[in-house]
């Protein structure tokens, strides 16, 4: 008997505070709706003061003093490395270019006729260049090189 009365009055307690808790529920999203426009406004002024104080943190004053600040650390530190691999890069630089200089630079082709016996031009020696880069008209380079040919065959 006392058993069967605690059970129900356990069973009434429960069924009570369920109806509480769903009241209470219900009463907190009516309070919540209600107060809809002042939470807005509550939320617009966070959101105002949070980018206030992201802008001031961050020196932004359009534009940003910190990334000007990061933008000129960035270059200056384009420049340290450039710099510090300068050395390393001329010389690779200045033995490519040397290769591709010996790459490209023509070989003498020189027909040696000694005598001419029977020519006016005596004893002398004549040496035909052939241009392998012709010109309209020739040019001191294009003499200087001759010169240099004639010289290297022991000509000049």
């Amino acid at each position: 008997m006392i058993e069967k009365a605690a059970k129900q009055a356990g069973k009434a307690a429960a069924n009570a505070m369920f109806d509480v808790g769903k009241n209470a529920g219900k009463g907190f999203l009516t309070g919540i709706v209600s107060q809809k426009k002042q939470i807005e406004a509550a939320m617009k002024d966070i959101a105002n003061a949070l980018v206030a104080q992201i802008k001031k943190s961050l020196k932004i004053k359009s534009p940003s003093q910190i990334f000007a600040e990061i933008g000129a650390f960035t270059m200056s530190g384009l420049e340290h490395g450039i710099a510090e691999a300068a050395p390393t890069m001329l010389a690779r630089a200045a033995r490519v270019a040397g290769q591709l200089t010996k790459a490209f630079t023509p070989k003498p082709v020189a027909t040696l006729t000694p005598g001419m016996v029977g020519g006016h031009y005596g004893n002398q020696t004549v040496v035909n260049v052939t241009n392998n880069y012709p010109q309209a008209e020739p040019t001191s380079k294009t003499v200087n090189k001759g010169l240099q040919y004639a010289s290297v065959l022991g000509l000049a």
